[in-house]
């Protein structure tokens, strides 16, 4: 058994994913919801220990009340308690860092081309070089985008409204070509695993649409049940919010889009804890299609402005 201490959420996590590489299992993001979701979260009650489980390792967690800091114990092979101790001591000794975490701190610049003034190639290619700050001409064409594009060296994300009209206006050949070339430049920084500098958005295009009526939503099963509903996700879903990232990242079909309708009516049912917990989770779907395919993502829209964020204090 292993006894001792990490210093915050950020540290545990880093433990818990690397003591699972240790001994064979993937701590991913829907573990790291379920444990947050589970009760172990900035808001838990100090001294009340939380227990989970990393492969065959068994892990308790608890806030110290006094020290501000977040005990740790451990039960499995002597191995594993060793490496535990290792991982702890080193989180103890240096300053680590998850690289996704370090990427999402990155000021990211949102650039809107209004697709409604689209009603040409020219139009689209001058546009997006204006949202893109490159000196325009009538002359842009493909190859100047990508290069344009692809020259970006601060993080933006290019997000083009009411992309069906322009894709009406243009036709449907002249507006795939251009959209593929976004995909191109997104794709290809993926696979060079550089940060993702440039990444973009269609608003407007036809995918399938799925809702949750906040109205209806009193709590996290009603909002399961209606993407379950509409969804399929079969008789053997383990209504839970680990199962509800399984479904949706591994069986549910691109392109879909989960619009929530009168997301503040849910909040207020909801609380803010769990109404974040679902809504993190959706948005965190959303954000790692965002490099794909328009015709292979997962999109999600929160209606009547409401933003995922903390609540005030």
């Amino acid at each position: 058994m292993y006894a001792g201490w990490v210093t915050d959420l950020d540290d545990l996590r880093i433990m818990l994913e690397v003591l699972g590489r240790a001994v064979g299992y993937e701590f991913d993001e829907s573990d790291w919801i379920a444990f947050e979701h589970g009760g172990f979260h900035d808001a838990a009650y100090p001294d009340e220990w939380y227990e989970y489980s990393v492969g065959d390792v068994h892990v308790e967690c608890a806030r110290d009340g006094d020290e501000n800091v977040i005990r740790i114990r451990t039960s499995g092979s002597p191995e594993s308690d060793r490496q535990v101790g290792i991982i702890a001591d080193m989180l103890q000794r240096f300053c680590v860092e998850r690289c996704e975490d370090r990427e999402s701190r990155a000021v990211r610049r949102h650039l809107v081309l209004e697709g409604s003034l689209v009603g040409t190639t020219s139009d689209a290619y001058r546009l997006l070089g204006e949202a893109l700050d490159a000196e325009v001409s009538a002359e842009h064409d493909a190859d100047a985008l990508e290069a344009i594009a692809g020259g970006v060296r601060t993080p933006a994300h290019l997000i083009w409204r009411d992309a069906s009209a322009s894709q009406a206006a243009m036709g449907a050949s002249d507006f795939d070509r251009i959209v593929r070339v976004l995909e191109r430049i997104a794709q290809s920084e993926l696979a060079s695993r550089r940060e993702r500098l440039f990444t973009h958005e269609l608003v407007g295009d036809i995918s399938r649409r799925v809702e949750i009526r906040g109205e209806a939503v009193d709590s996290v099963r009603d909002v399961q049940q209606q993407l379950h509903d509409q969804l399929d996700f079969g008789p053997f879903y383990g209504w839970n919010l680990k199962a509800l990232w399984d479904r949706l990242y591994r069986d549910t079909a691109r392109p879909v889009r989960v619009v929530w309708t009168h997301a503040h009516q849910s909040r207020r049912r909801l609380g803010d804890a769990d109404f974040l917990a679902v809504a993190t989770l959706l948005r965190k779907l959303a954000d790692q299609d965002l490099g794909k395919p328009s015709g292979e993502r997962f999109e999600f829209v929160l209606h009547e402005h409401e933003e995922v964020d903390a609540p005030e204090t």
